[in-house]
């Protein structure tokens, strides 16, 4: 899975949180890098919302933030971004391209790590970015063919299942043709 950013994922998608007010779990993918790195875009994407008026403040939220709408509808928020970093509102990235950096903005636990806090809406709704990737159209070929690896993989692991199931239950009905035939003798 590619990263829009190099660094550590130190926290997941739906992990319990007791930092956040009102939050029992993290909705978004923390990682965590060193000093402050590029924010590279996944696919073609458009810019639409833009906050970069924080410094280093560490009670303001979620810091600076720069949100980006993809071809499939798929919106990411990243947010922490350090202060001047943020291109426009508008603007059209291309996959790979920079759209802000990693920075120490609103509040952060532990306060002085660098990182960015990657969010993925579909249809409004909050969900995983690392198990949820964007549509097809979006991917690079690279991207489509580990896909497809995947799918390839999990499909000869399902047939393997249904195979283990199958001799499961042929061992099941000759157990229970044993239990009765030895009720009878």
């Amino acid at each position: 899975m590619e990263l829009p950013v190099g660094g550590t994922i130190t926290q997941t998608f739906a992990t319990p949180v007791n930092y956040i007010k009102g939050r029992t779990h993290h909705e978004a993918v923390d990682i965590v890098t060193q000093g402050s790195q590029p924010i590279t875009m996944l696919a073609d994407c458009k810019v639409t919302n833009v906050i970069d008026r924080y410094d280093y403040l560490p009670n303001s939220g979620y810091g600076n933030e720069i949100w980006v709408k993809y071809a499939n509808g798929d919106q990411d928020r990243f947010c922490h971004c350090a202060k001047g970093s943020i291109v426009a509102i508008g603007t059209s990235l291309l996959k790979g391209a920079t759209g802000a950096k990693t920075g120490q903005t609103g509040y952060r636990s532990p306060i002085t790590v660098f990182h960015t806090h990657w969010e993925r809406y579909r249809a409004g709704k909050r969900i995983d970015p690392l198990s949820n990737p964007l549509s097809e159209e979006d991917m690079s070929d690279a991207e489509k063919q580990m896909l497809a690896d995947h799918e390839k993989s999990l499909s000869a692991i399902f047939k393997r299942l249904d195979s283990i199931e199958e001799n499961l239950r042929k061992r099941a009905s000759k157990n229970r043709l044993r239990k009765i035939e030895h009720k009878i003798k």
